[in-house]
């Protein structure tokens, strides 16, 4: 496997530790720094020294994970980051996703489940358990719905996930047209290609099957 480069931020001495500890096996996966807290973490990643994952703890004693993670997406800065945290809450895990987030694990995850989302996060841009792709849906529809069971193994041409990303970003038929400088009569024609496509009947079967392979935060 390719390597990855990542780094801990987390107040906690004993936690980062231990997440070296979980970590050092998997050889793949290299260490480039740790910070104690979101300020120090910010003046390591100003000198351009920015890993492929950033460990995230959002509560910190030194500095708030918070501001790190908006700063991180306002200076666009390319790291993926994984928020480690002790707060299970659906409401603050979906603010912090919305604020750039691409992993939020709980810190009694299990080993492999930190592991898999790194690796997930490396090859994707995402990390999305069946909890939060279920609250995404619940929010982009407004309404809580059954997962449809679209076909698999479905490979969507760049237009079709451009399509598809805008169908779930909620723009019409005519503001898709405008944005990629399409007819509207193409447009349908590409929505229906994607229903087709994935076997599904309406948009909310789309918006579905775009967080389940991680398409919707592009």
């Amino acid at each position: 496997m390719e390597p990855i480069t990542y780094a801990i931020i987390e107040d906690q001495s004993i936690f980062r530790q231990g997440l070296k500890l979980v970590l050092e096996p998997e050889t793949y996966l290299h260490l480039v720094w740790e910070a104690d807290s979101g300020s120090k973490a910010q003046q390591i990643l100003e000198l351009d020294n920015v890993p492929d994952i950033l460990l995230l703890d959002i509560k910190m004693r030194n500095g708030d994970g918070i501001e790190l993670l908006k700063w991180i997406k306002a200076n666009e800065i390319k790291v993926s980051v994984i928020v480690l945290t002790i707060y299970d809450d659906d409401a603050y895990m979906m603010h912090l996703l919305e604020l750039g987030a691409k992993g939020y694990l709980l810190k009694d995850s299990k080993a492999e489940e930190i592991i898999a989302a790194i690796k997930k996060v490396k090859e994707t841009g995402h990390y999305y358990s069946e909890r939060i792709q279920n609250l995404m849906i619940n929010k982009i529809t407004g309404r809580k719905i059954s997962f449809t069971q679209y076909k698999p193994d479905v490979n969507l041409t760049e237009r079709q996930r451009e399509i598809l990303i805008l169908i779930c970003q909620e723009l019409t038929t005519a503001e898709i047209a405008v944005k990629l400088n399409l007819s509207k009569r193409r447009v349908e024609s590409l929505r229906q290609e994607l229903l087709n496509l994935v076997g599904v009947r309406n948009t909310a079967g789309l918006v579905v099957y775009a967080i389940k392979r991680g398409y919707f935060f592009g």
